[in-house]
């Protein structure tokens, strides 16, 4: 590509970032939550409801780090207090928010991710609970638990749950059994069943990703299985499927390293080209509940990250 297309693909990439960010800034509700709808099918097109919720916040909130947009400060510290609130004593979250009219035991995984928005933004007083929580929730084997429990209570062990938990906690001595847990899933291909709630396994190529890209070094170990099995992915045209699919597979390659830039740019450009006329991008489902989970804001957070951090010409 020559320096005039590479300026010219450049120029499209960020207009579509200030696109998406205006997206985000319009549909962020007064109390600052990011929805998430639970669909009846997995294209998200059918019996589709909101339920306030904190979860997909958390993810809205990463993604507007890496955007150099005026508007995003706003937006995360609106978003932090939302999720802030929805806190419950000692320190732990459950999905379903204050606003939802329903509520299920807290867990392990809501109270990673809130835990690791906060944190970032410099709300770190609770949090000290909340990690002893957490880490007071393993199995004798040290991988953590998913619901908070009382010991011997059956329970499921889940992919994204580990990764989450140690996104927040960091790699320690604690975490050491969670970490051996996610290497082995990648390394004996359980991945896509060892996960109940990751849908795609681009969800939880993801998560691993986010986690060793801050937090846990030793996750390296997984890190060219998961680069080789997201690039087989790619189609022809540089997506690696929906608008969603696309961007966490840019976001992984990126967390771990991934450096070709023909094969991001060519990704982001297609994005570019799937971006709607209101600045944001096609709901998918991101999570499985019961029911299935995602929103355009989902998405479209998702395509602001991939595309603010595709490397742009010197």
């Amino acid at each position: 590509m020559s320096d005039a297309k590479d300026k010219e693909a450049d120029a499209r990439i960020g207009t579509a970032i200030r696109r998406g960010v205006g997206f985000l800034h319009r549909r962020q509700m007064p109390h600052g939550e990011f929805r998430a709808l639970r669909c009846a099918s997995p294209d998200m097109a059918r019996n589709c409801t909101w339920g306030s919720s904190h979860y997909a916040t958390t993810y809205v909130v990463h993604a507007l780090e890496f955007a150099d947009d005026p508007r995003a400060a706003g937006m995360i510290r609106r978003a932090v207090g939302f999720i802030a609130k929805e806190m419950r004593p000692p320190g732990v979250w459950e999905y379903w928010g204050r606003r939802a009219g329903c509520s299920i035991p807290p867990d392990v995984d809501d109270t990673a991710v809130a835990g690791f928005a906060l944190r970032r933004h410099g709300r770190s007083g609770p949090l000290d609970r909340s990690a002893r929580t957490i880490l007071r929730n393993r199995r004798a084997d040290g991988v953590f638990r998913t619901w908070f429990r009382p010991p011997g209570t059956p329970d499921d062990v889940d992919v994204v749950v580990n990764a989450n938990a140690v996104l927040f906690l960091g790699e320690r001595p604690e975490t050491t059994a969670a970490c051996a847990f996610l290497n082995r899933a990648i390394a004996e291909r359980r991945e896509s069943r060892a996960s109940i709630w990751g849908l795609d396994i681009l969800s939880c190529y993801y998560v691993i990703s986010r986690a060793h890209a801050n937090a846990a070094p030793s996750l390296v170990r997984s890190g060219r299985a998961i680069v080789r099995r997201t690039l087989a992915r790619r189609r022809r045209d540089g997506s690696f499927g929906d608008d969603l699919a696309t961007a966490l597979a840019v976001c992984t390659l990126l967390n771990l390293g991934y450096c070709d830039r023909g094969v991001l740019r060519s990704a982001a450009l297609r994005l570019v080209l799937r971006q709607r006329a209101g600045g944001g991008w096609k709901r998918a489902a991101f999570f499985r509940g019961p029911g299935f989970f995602g929103s355009e804001e989902i998405t479209t957070a998702f395509c602001v990250e991939a595309l603010s951090r595709i490397p742009r010409v010197a």
